[in-house]
């Protein structure tokens, strides 16, 4: 039987390797609802507005959207890409971003076929990991007959654990 500990580290490795690259994102094309994470795609005239704020050569920024109005977002950012795929993470911090700073604006989406590859590759190799360590129980049976009507006792062992 697997330790219950090492039961525990595969099954949070498998939840860590299923959601990490699970989503993808998509343009919107209505306004994406408060509280959405959303990428926001900066044009040429905003890298230049927002450089004091974020720095030169500004692409992209994502994080949650706190509100939207008819001329702003509000967004309480998480990431920031540059131009040369360099990207920083922030931990929330609000930033107030005029829309026509935006070039395009991309809503966070779960990918269910992405989702549905990495699960099964992840349940793939923990039961390798498992058969492996041979964590499957075994029998070794030999029949202990002196009277020709079967064995004279049964015996079942439970496993031995291999690490």
């Amino acid at each position: 039987m697997p330790r219950p500990r090492n039961v525990r580290l595969a099954s949070l490795c498998v939840v860590l390797l299923t959601t990490g690259a699970c989503y993808d994102y998509v343009p919107v094309t209505t306004a994406p609802p408060i509280g959405e994470i959303v990428a926001l795609d900066i044009t040429d005239r905003g890298r230049v507005d927002l450089t004091d704020r974020f720095g030169s050569g500004i692409a992209r920024i994502e994080g949650r959207l706190v509100s939207s109005a008819s001329d702003q977002y509000v967004l309480s950012i998480t990431r920031v890409t540059q131009i040369n795929g360099d990207h920083a993470a922030w931990t929330g911090e609000t930033a107030r971003l005029s829309r026509d700073l935006v070039g395009g604006v991309e809503s966070r989406r779960l990918s269910v076929a992405r989702t549905s590859l990495l699960a099964a590759a992840a349940t793939a190799v923990v039961a390798g990991f498992i058969v492996t360590r041979n964590w499957t129980s075994s029998s070794s049976g030999g029949s202990d007959s002196t009277s020709g009507k079967g064995p004279a006792s049964l015996r079942i062992p439970i496993g031995r654990l291999g690490f």
